[in-house]
């Protein structure tokens, strides 16, 4: 569902800017209260610090909600890595040896 959001967070942004449908103000609202009631929280408790990670974290938004979840999913796979311990035997007489 990460990948859906960020897609419709960019649909969201190129609406708005190039003016082509009606304004979507229920979204928009809705992320301006989230973040805006965020910032000023941070302001009135003098923690200008996390204002700025705050920023961090909405610039670095589309690799861990994107990016990240995409790469997992298309590579879930993927055993590359090689074994990391070995199975002897079944049932109760199964022992497992770690490399």
């Amino acid at each position: 569902i990460l990948p859906a959001t960020v897609v419709y967070l960019f649909y969201l942004i190129i609406v708005v800017s190039t003016h082509q449908q009606a304004l979507p103000m229920i979204a928009i609202i809705m992320i301006a209260v989230t973040y805006g009631l965020q910032a000023i929280i941070f302001i009135l408790k003098r923690e200008f610090m996390l204002c700025g990670w705050m920023v961090v974290y909405i610039l670095s938004y589309p690799v861990y909600s994107f990016f990240l979840p995409v790469y997992s999913f298309w590579c879930m796979d993927e055993f590359g890595w090689g074994n990391t311990r070995l199975v002897i035997g079944e049932g109760k007489d199964k022992k497992v040896i770690i490399n």
